[in-house]
């Protein structure tokens, strides 16, 4: 009994959250084992791409839990960013090249290594906005690089299981890249939902709101087509959003010039 009064409680709690980043590390280099065998399956795709959205789980998971258990702290987050770059970059760029792109050549390793590229960059910018304590609690700076994952193997998914051959399309799939990429990489501001709360019977509500996917994916039987179209839907949602914003906050200030200038005048 005292060598269990000994035990620093803090510091048991401080692994907990770690284990859980650790944990989508593990999934995403599952899913790259997996995408990277000699003569990958379908089954071997399906696979890592699930790995992916398991590792998307684990990611949600350990910044709840260092918030809940109060063990936030900078190696946490520096763990956090290279599980992230493992799994939602190194991971979806491997199983994307296996996928569609590994046939063309140098330019499909190039295009595969520009998302790499893009999610390593975006994750700098989002330490060093963190550092300098500028890094926004309600939205992202561009595309996460966890949601961009998603994006990529949620189309890999959705076409593996339609049996589409991306031979035919590898073009397209490229453009689909370099756009996600993009994204990333982007001034846009994305909604990142941490500071959302919802109380009283509206919390049933949005209860019943977050089943609608799961319900759709399981009738349909297309889990990865609904998960694409809530990451796009998501990307619109934000794009529109900025736009609105742009407009409502620039609009005022350029009526004002206006009344200036004609003052002037």
């Amino acid at each position: 009994m005292a060598r269990l009064r000994d035990i620093d409680l803090s510091k048991a709690l401080f692994v907990l959250p770690n284990l859980f980043t650790m944990s989508s590390i593990a999934c995403g280099f599952y899913a790259i084992l997996k995408a990277s065998s000699n003569e990958p399956t379908s089954r071997d795709f399906l696979t890592a791409c699930l790995a992916i959205v398991f590792a998307a789980i684990f990611d949600t998971m350990d910044g709840r839990v260092a918030r809940l258990t109060k063990t936030q702290s900078d190696f946490g987050v520096q763990l956090d960013s290279l599980a992230d770059l493992v799994s939602f970059g190194v991971a979806p760029g491997v199983l994307v090249y296996r996928w569609a792109l590994q046939d063309h050549g140098v330019l499909g390793f190039l295009f595969a290594f520009v998302f790499v590229a893009a999610g390593a960059a975006r994750l700098a910018r989002f330490n060093v906005l963190v550092a300098r304590g500028q890094e926004a609690t309600s939205d992202f700076v561009g595309l996460s690089i966890p949601l961009g994952a998603l994006a990529v193997i949620s189309l890999v998914g959705f076409c593996v299981r339609a049996e589409i051959d991306p031979a035919s399309f590898h073009r397209l799939v490229t453009l689909y890249v370099v756009v996600v990429s993009f994204l990333m990489v982007s001034n846009l501001r994305m909604r990142s939902f941490k500071d959302f709360r919802v109380r009283g019977s509206a919390l049933l509500g949005i209860a019943i709101l977050s089943l609608i996917p799961a319900i759709l994916a399981f009738f349909l039987r297309e889990p990865y087509g609904v998960l694409l179209a809530l990451s796009w839907l998501y990307i619109f949602y934000n794009s529109i959003r900025a736009v609105w914003r742009r407009v409502w906050t620039e609009a005022p200030e350029l009526v004002a010039e206006t009344e200036e200038v004609s003052a002037e005048i």
